[in-house]
């Protein structure tokens, strides 16, 4: 029996070449759904030299103007400014498109455009945890901003029909953060693209790669402590 196609629209402030590794992973999955058959659309910021609309790989990217002006970061206010400018068009494109749930990248701020668009629409919501959306996962020195917003980010939360986060250590900080929520907290790893066959070598010296921002939240100190049990010989970058 063929699997009935749905339309998917998929929330985030940023998408590739703006933003990091969830940006990423949002081009990842939009092009894993759209691979199997279903009808994705990207609702997004739109960046300088950007078109306001794109069709790659199947999928449908609309960028909105929200003030970005960096490549690799974005401030409240722009962020905010996403929210109410991409407002009216996520309800044009479902208009157009009847879309049957909503995936939301970050509890915040994206978790509000898809609350609103529930509340108005009845269009179901999941989101995604990515680790600076979940308050004990951040910086000290931010969390201030995550306890004003708290009420709004446990309304998001609370209405939300699936949450999941991008590992079992953000599920586990999440559900700490969260806590009495009528659904589960539940965890989908992040995912990365890999040609196959994997090359396999057997050198004298492996050598491994770490990529990440050097901060507590990254945990880099419980990968030295892992390598330091490395019998064989090895290099860390």
């Amino acid at each position: 029996m063929k699997r009935a196609k749905m339309r998917l629209l998929l929330l985030n402030f940023e998408y590739p070449p703006l933003g990091g590794g969830a940006s990423y992973q949002t081009k990842l999955l939009a092009r894993q759904f759209a691979a199997a058959g279903h009808d994705v659309v990207i609702l997004t910021s739109h960046g300088k030299g950007l078109p306001l609309y794109e069709y790659i790989n199947g999928v449908h990217i609309y960028r909105v103007w929200a003030f970005r002006r960096h490549i690799s970061r974005s401030s409240i206010v722009q962020m905010l400014a996403f929210v109410k400018m991409a407002f009216f068009p996520a309800i044009l494109l479902h208009k157009a498109r009847k879309f049957d749930a909503v995936l939301c990248f970050f509890l915040l701020p994206n978790g509000i455009l898809a609350w609103m668009l529930k509340k108005f629409l009845k269009i179901p919501y999941i989101i995604s945890l990515r680790g600076g959306d979940v308050p004990s996962a951040t910086p000290e020195e931010i969390r201030w901003l995550h306890r004003l917003l708290k009420p709004v980010s446990r309304m998001v939360a609370k209405n939300a029909d699936a949450i999941f986060a991008v590992s079992d250590d953000l599920a586990e900080i999440a559900r700490k953060d969260f806590p009495g929520l009528p659904i589960p907290i539940g965890a989908i790893n992040n995912a990365v693209e890999a040609p196959l066959p994997l090359p396999i070598s057997r050198p004298e010296i492996t050598t491994y790669l770490f990529v990440g921002r050097l901060t507590p939240q990254k945990n880099l100190h419980k990968l030295l402590t892992a390598f330091s049990s490395i019998k064989t010989s090895f290099v860390l970058h």
